[in-house]
């Protein structure tokens, strides 16, 4: 349901006209808020642990997070995976699923956070990088000729003058 509003809501905004930049952060910080609000309580679910849980969030969060900074980077919004938000819906739809049909997970199911973990440090790290390396990364218009490397700050810092 999560994906399906947040794709109509998504799709409205365009086709009306109605994007704007506060809706864009709302829009974040909703995705963000929800992702909370589904996998919390996977804490108080066994055989999952609260401090595994909660370190999930937090790499989920940061997936988030890596894919907003690539506008500050000069690059659109990043949603490269292998675990993105429509990703992460279809893992809860399955542990649902599971849950419903057989009463409970089985035992083996603590491993599932571990891979989930992995695949969002792997989807942080694939956000990133091409965000930096995006060749349509711009600094006042002109395509970007310095290097990747150290590329961030620099990135970072043009950006904010422009702000400031």
């Amino acid at each position: 349901m999560r994906t399906i509003c947040a794709t109509i809501d998504g799709t409205l905004a365009i086709e009306f006209g109605q994007k704007s930049r506060p809706g864009g952060f709302l829009n974040e910080a909703g995705d963000i808020i929800s992702d909370i609000a589904l996998f919390f309580p996977l804490a108080f679910v066994p055989p999952f642990s609260v401090v595994r849980i909660v370190f999930l969030i937090a790499l989920i969060v940061l997936s988030e997070v890596a894919g907003i900074i690539g506008p500050l980077l000069g690059s659109d919004r990043r949603l490269e995976g292998p675990l993105g938000k429509s990703d992460r819906s279809i893992v809860l739809a399955l542990i649902g699923w599971v849950t419903v049909v057989y009463g409970k997970l089985p035992e083996g199911a603590w491993l599932l956070v571990p891979v989930l973990c992995l695949a969002l440090v792997a989807t942080i790290w694939n956000r990133l990088r091409f965000a930096l390396a995006d060749p349509h990364r711009s600094t006042g218009g002109k395509i970007s000729t310095y290097r990747v490397i150290g590329a961030p700050a620099f990135a970072i810092k043009s950006k904010l003058s422009g702000i400031v």
